[in-house]
């Protein structure tokens, strides 16, 4: 009882915060305010706040080599990738894996993250709407508990940051989306002295 009270107020907590955003959109008052921060954190966050010893999928992560620092409002972009992992769980039948690739692109000056599940991916409707807000596919038994607005706030909330975000199908089936994330100028820089504190930090 006690399990299912702390899941379904996570839940709650998740929805509540993509009304109150939704909101601050409407009313043009979302305030980013920009930090550098860990992009992996914020990954691994968001995981363990999604993913219980008793959920249906997994979820693994695959970091870059290098430590990436990104300028964002670690706040909002915990929420995008709550939201996105919220989904993939969702949508992702018990026993597969929904798998996060975190990478830099150095030539573009950005970070990458791919998440992909092994679901039944988009039809070629939902996958056209899937960012419109207060749509939700039907694709799901499940789907009456959302309001359709967490992949809308998860494209204004990255947009905002200058990056991009998208979805597709993968050709073996499931979805995947892409997120773009832009870099300030001295990231390697920064970077480098992250490893040597975190290495520190180890021994």
């Amino acid at each position: 009882l006690l399990h299912n009270m702390e899941k379904d107020s996570h839940y709650l907590t998740q929805m509540v915060e993509n009304i109150l955003n939704m909101t601050r959109i409407q009313d043009g008052k979302l305030k980013i305010k920009k930090e550098k921060d860990v992009l992996d954190d914020i990954i691994s966050e968001a995981a363990s706040r999604t993913v219980r010893k008793d959920s249906p999928c997994k979820v693994v992560i695959k970091n870059d080599s290098e430590i990436i620092l990104v300028p964002m409002d670690s706040r909002l972009i915990l929420q995008v990738f709550t939201n996105i992992f919220g989904n993939a769980v969702k949508y992702t039948p018990p026993g597969t894996t929904v798998t996060v690739c975190s990478k830099l692109d150095e030539k573009n000056n950005c970070a990458v993250v791919t998440i992909e599940d092994d679901g039944n991916g988009f039809s070629g409707d939902s996958l056209e709407k899937v960012f419109e807000p207060f749509y939700a596919s039907s694709s799901s038994g499940d789907s009456s508990r959302g309001f359709g607005l967490g992949l809308p706030i998860c494209k204004t909330i990255i947009e905002a940051h200058g990056g991009t975000i998208c979805a597709e199908n993968k050709k073996e089936g499931g979805a995947r989306f892409v997120i773009k994330l832009p870099l300030l100028g001295g990231n390697l820089q920064e970077k480098r002295f992250l490893i040597f504190r975190k290495t520190q930090q180890v021994h």
